[in-house]
């Protein structure tokens, strides 16, 4: 897919959410909703289930037992996305919401383009060092491969920096300002 050509000062029209069921998800949920409020902009939610890794990891299984795994996923991203709507339902514009089947960092970013987003935004849970390389990071995936603009929500907004994390130090102005 060749990447796509998005003007600098084209307004963001659409916006595409990812989750995967998070509380994490949904904080970026209900910030990416006010946001397309704002923008009077379209919303999309997507949810992608990994099937093809499911049914390597039960190539031993019966048929019965895949079927029943790949249900239970389904199930699992409807409610994903059922709780997703419904807790932006008071926010802002209505949703799209859709189920994607694939590996989610490639699916997002095609999804994106085939949609027509002009923003992806997405939850992160701000994992580092081991946690990060052991568990992955879709929206670090995403924001690395992706040729729409990420927008990455932090999984708490109540979080604060420490106050001895910096100190100011001087306010530069422009020559002759104040």
């Amino acid at each position: 897919m060749s990447p796509v050509q998005r003007p600098a000062d084209r307004p963001i029209a659409h916006i595409l959410v990812p989750v995967d069921g998070s509380d994490c998800a949904l904080h970026a949920c209900r910030r990416a909703a006010d946001l397309a409020r704002r923008l009077d902009a379209r919303l999309t939610l997507c949810y992608v289930s990994d099937d093809l890794r499911t049914i390597s990891t039960l190539a031993a299984a019966s048929q019965d037992v895949v079927g029943a795994w790949l249900q239970i996923l389904a199930d699992e991203a409807r409610t994903a996305l059922r709780r997703a709507l419904s807790e932006i339902a008071d926010v802002g514009p209505s949703a799209e919401a859709w189920i994607l089947h694939g590996v989610p960092v490639a699916a997002i970013g095609a999804f994106a383009e085939d949609a027509g987003a002009d923003l992806i935004a997405m939850g992160s849970h701000g994992r580092s060092g081991v946690p990060r390389l052991v568990l992955g990071s879709v929206a670090e995936g995403v924001l690395r491969t992706s040729n729409i603009p990420v927008l990455i929500f932090r999984e708490s907004a109540s979080r604060r920096h420490d106050a001895t994390q910096y100190l100011p130090n001087e306010r530069v102005f422009p020559e002759g300002g104040a």
